[in-house]
C-alpha cells in the first residue's frame, strides 16, 4: 500500500524560483492587494523606539476533489511570537470550536432536513478582526525595493 504524500511547506525562495513562480507571485500580489483594499496595510516610515515584527509567507495549494490544483494561495503572517505580553499586547482571546461536532451537526441537518450542502470561501475573513493598537510589520519578501528602504507596514 502506498502512503499518500502530504503537502509540504515551501519557502519564499522556492516559490519564486519554481516553475510555478508566476502563480505564486500572483497569489502574493493578491494578498497584498487585499490588505490594501481593506485598509489594514499601509507603508509608513519606520517608527523610532517601537518594535517592528517580521513577516513570513505561508503557501498552500487549494485542490479540487480529484486532487487537481485549483488555486495558489499565499498568506502573509506576522511573527507575533516576538511580542511580549503586557508590553505589546494585553490579552489573547481565540474562540475555541470543536469542528468535529460542528461538522456532525451540519451533516445531521443536511441528512435529516434535506438541506442543500454548499461550501464557500470568505476571502480574507481574518482581516475583519479589530485591534486596539497599531502593529508595525516589515515589508514582506518580494515587495521590498530600494525606493521603499526604511519603510514598514
Amino acid at each position: 500500500m502506498v502512503k499518500e504524500q502530504r503537502d509540504r511547506s515551501i519557502w519564499f525562495e522556492e516559490a519564486v524560483t519554481s516553475p510555478q513562480k508566476t502563480e505564486w507571485s500572483q497569489a502574493m500580489k493578491d494578498e497584498i492587494d487585499l490588505f490594501k483594499e481593506r485598509h489594514v496595510f499601509r507603508e509608513v516610515e519606520a517608527p523610532r523606539n517601537e518594535k517592528v515584527l517580521g513577516t513570513k509567507w505561508v503557501y498552500k495549494l487549494k485542490k479540487d476533489e480529484q486532487g487537481h490544483v485549483k488555486k495558489y494561495r499565499a498568506r502573509l503572517v506576522a511573527q507575533g511570537f516576538r511580542q511580549t505580553q503586557g508590553v505589546d499586547y494585553n490579552e489573547v482571546f481565540s474562540p475555541v470550536v470543536n469542528y468535529v461536532l460542528i461538522r456532525l451537526f451540519f451533516c445531521l441537518l443536511v441528512g435529516l432536513l434535506g438541506w442543500l450542502d454548499l461550501h464557500l470561501d470568505v476571502k480574507g475573513a481574518y482581516l475583519y478582526g479589530d485591534l486596539d493598537h497599531k502593529i508595525h510589520i516589515s515589508i514582506p519578501e518580494g515587495f521590498t525595493t530600494a525606493a521603499r528602504k526604511g519603510l514598514v507596514a
